[in-house]
């Protein structure tokens, strides 16, 4: 090996070893600096995130079948069941929410609350319970749909839907069957039999 190449391999070995000397000696200065100021040995910890979902298990409305009120608005409760392994302390109340909807022939009518009461039922769990409003008129159907969801504090995200094949509940809306007047009377001037549509 002539002088280059010693030269050279000095070279290589001095800047690989360097870095782990160097971080090394900082740990060193590092931990016997904690010990110098607060009297106590410097020590290491890891913090781990829980990465699974909260679990909703159970989804119960307050009848499967409702009737509209005359020129009103039903309310209907719902509640679910929110589970999560970490916890009940790691589900985040303000994003449990829940939402009824139903694609008619005029587009989706929907309505939704994330304004739900909470109580904790044991350790992991907690039972949510929420209003929702439907409109009279609102089409009747057979396939009305709610899905209910939470996020917890890791934000991992939990939903239980009977738009899926394996969780949640249809329910039906009756149709609406009224007459509603704004004055007391009809008036027309004249009548013709056999016309339709006839405005009064």
């Amino acid at each position: 090996m002539n002088k280059k190449e010693v030269i050279m391999v000095s070279a290589i070995s001095l800047f690989s070893i360097t870095p782990i000397v160097y971080a090394g000696f900082l740990d060193t200065i590092f931990n016997e600096g904690i010990e110098l100021i607060t009297g106590k040995a410097a020590i290491s910890a890891s913090i781990t995130v829980g990465s699974n979902p909260p679990n909703i298990s159970f989804v119960s409305l307050d009848g499967l079948s409702f009737i509209p009120l005359d020129g009103n608005i039903r309310e209907i409760e719902i509640s679910f069941l929110a589970n999560d392994v970490e916890g009940a302390g790691n589900l985040n109340n303000s994003t449990a929410k829940v939402n009824v909807s139903y694609q008619s022939l005029t587009g989706l009518l929907s309505d939704s609350n994330d304004s739900c009461s909470s109580e904790t039922i044991d350790p992991n769990t907690i039972n949510y319970s929420c209003f929702i409003q439907l409109e009279y008129f609102w089409d009747h159907s057979s396939e009305w749909t709610v899905d209910a969801e939470i996020t917890d504090n890791n934000v991992n995200y939990g939903l239980n839907s009977s738009n899926q094949d394996s969780s949640g509940n249809n329910w039906t809306y009756a149709a609406f069957t009224g007459f509603n007047l704004s004055s007391a009377t009809l008036d027309w001037i004249t009548l013709i039999p056999s016309k339709t549509n006839q405005t009064s």
